[in-house]
């Protein structure tokens, strides 16, 4: 199974740092009354299920928030346990004023639909069945701490749920940071300078438009920085890194582009003659240089680098070039043409 999580940044200009943010959206996070338990659809069972933090005093607004929704969310008072199926998980604040019948928060079904969500996590389908202390008890039993008491929420519960499974992560249109699961996550950037961490796993890195780094970690990556001038690392396996147009090689460096690792170069994309019909193939003629021909791709070996060259108009002139840090000894098996 494969989480889908969305990143919502909170105003113009700042993204989110999804590692970061779980830790700070937890720490601390003192429940404030019980749950509510929102949009009845029967004589006892509910829809949503939401977890507020103490008010913040004079900023209520700020006061954060953590909604699980899904189905048939059942509370059994003679076993005290929750039951039901979590669908998703929703992080964020209040974006409100407060005030305890959650009016400010829910349109007229009682449903909660306002609220400044920074996270939002769907595909769980974490369910056990009535009068059961299964998982969606454990979890609304942490988030729950001591009740109104003032004991901070036990966070575990839920950060397991999250940590278990390979993730799906649609980034916003700023600056995001990720550091992935242990198994193959796929992350889109978006807009802006993102940082991509796949850690273990055969990762997806998409970096989106801005200036990125992407940094594969352990397994067989596939990365792709996309516009702007990416810094790209595979890290250990065979990766790929995919280049979609001549725009996208423009400015970019790989860091540790490995020829003992497998790593390659996937240039199939990229129509190598400009002036032919359909998607024409760069034809590699090493260190030599270019000759009038549109279409060659070629490589310049500098005082600490590898520059990687295409002529795409025959002009003899690179059109777009990229940078491998070093001086790996590339031929054309290292590309796909």
């Amino acid at each position: 199974m494969t989480l889908n999580i969305k990143l919502t940044a909170a105003e113009s200009g700042t993204g989110v740092n999804f590692n970061t943010y779980l830790t700070a959206q937890f720490k601390g996070f003192t429940p404030y009354q019980m749950p509510f338990f929102l949009e009845q659809t029967g004589s006892t069972e509910t829809t949503q299920i939401l977890h507020l933090d103490t008010p913040v005093t004079g900023d209520e607004a700020d006061t954060r928030v953590v909604l699980l929704e899904g189905d048939d969310f059942l509370y059994t008072f003679s076993n005290h346990t929750v039951s039901g199926t979590i669908d998703t998980i929703r992080l964020g604040t209040l974006g409100n004023a407060w005030d305890a019948s959650a009016s400010d928060l829910a349109l007229t079904n009682g449903l909660v639909t306002n609220m400044a969500s920074v996270v939002t996590i769907s595909g769980l389908n974490i369910t056990n069945a009535a009068g059961v202390a299964g998982d969606v008890h454990e979890i609304v039993a942490g988030m729950m701490g001591g009740g109104p008491s003032g004991t901070d929420a036990d966070a575990d519960p839920i950060l397991d749920a999250i940590w278990s499974e390979a993730h799906n992560v649609t980034g916003t249109a700023w600056n995001d940071t990720y550091l992935g699961t242990r198994f193959g996550d796929t992350v889109r950037g978006g807009g802006g300078a993102d940082t991509l961490n796949g850690r273990a796993g055969a990762d997806v890195l998409l970096g989106g438009a801005g200036k990125d780094r992407l940094i594969g970690g352990n397994g067989a990556d596939r990365i792709e920085g996309g516009a702007g001038a990416d810094s790209l690392t595979g890290g250990a396996g065979s990766d790929r890194f995919v280049f979609k147009t001549g725009a996208e090689v423009a400015g970019d460096r790989i860091t540790d582009f490995s020829v003992a690792q497998n790593d390659i170069i996937d240039l199939s994309a990229i129509d190598a003659n400009e002036d032919a019909a359909g998607n024409q193939a760069f034809r590699w003629i090493g260190s030599g240089a270019f000759t009038g021909v549109a279409g060659q791709l070629r490589y310049q070996v500098t005082a600490s680098d590898t520059r990687i060259l295409l002529d795409t108009d025959g002009d003899s002139t690179a059109d777009f070039s990229m940078v491998l840090t070093g001086k790996p000894a590339i031929q054309a098996d290292d590309f796909i043409l």
